[in-house]
């Protein structure tokens, strides 16, 4: 019969890092077999990723460098969950921005946590019925290309190291019923 972990005890916790939207935090804990360990946690906003469709089926990314890997991606548009907003309006407001497309519906598919050492959540939408409506308008210092592909081959570039986001992209596809 499956147990649920037991919970560890926080002993400690210090900011080491802080900027706009990730900080570092040192955080000693006590397991539960008494272990004492410290760990170095993310304290960052929670964000959106959407798979967006416009009206001929088409999916809308974005093709973007990224700094740490060094190297471009080609990504589900999205941002951070602002302070005050939701999951569905930063989705719709990320979209507009990043790509100039507005949907015609949004719906939020899963929040899940993207990895174990950190406190934030990445919300995966999927938008229909896009439509062109605008021109970009990036933040400063986002190089944004808007690109088209079929479903079949974000669903052949999946698994190819092109993209990331990959999390969204299949609960997004699935939820669409659009997984082969």
């Amino acid at each position: 019969m499956e147990h649920a972990p037991k919970k560890w005890k926080e002993l400690s916790r210090k900011r080491v890092y802080s900027s706009f939207y990730r900080s570092i935090d040192e955080v000693g804990f006590e397991l539960p077999d008494g272990t004492k360990k410290t760990f170095h946690l993310l304290d960052e906003h929670s964000g959106t990723a959407v798979l967006a469709l416009t009206k001929d089926n088409m999916v809308i990314l974005t093709h973007e460098f990224r700094p740490g890997p060094m190297r471009a991606f080609y990504e589900l548009p999205g941002g951070i969950v602002e302070e005050g907003e939701d999951a569905l309006a930063t989705a719709g407001r990320e979209l507009l921005e990043e790509t100039g497309y507005k949907a015609k519906k949004i719906e939020l598919v899963a929040s899940v946590a993207p990895h174990g050492y950190g406190n934030n959540l990445m919300n995966a939408l999927v938008a229909t019925g896009c439509e062109k409506v605008a021109k970009q308008d990036t933040d400063e210092g986002e190089l944004i290309d808007v690109v088209l592909k079929s479903v079949d081959e974000v669903r052949a570039m999946l698994a190819s190291g092109q993209m990331r986001n990959v999390d969204a992209v299949y609960l997004g596809l699935d939820h669409l019923g659009l997984l082969k």
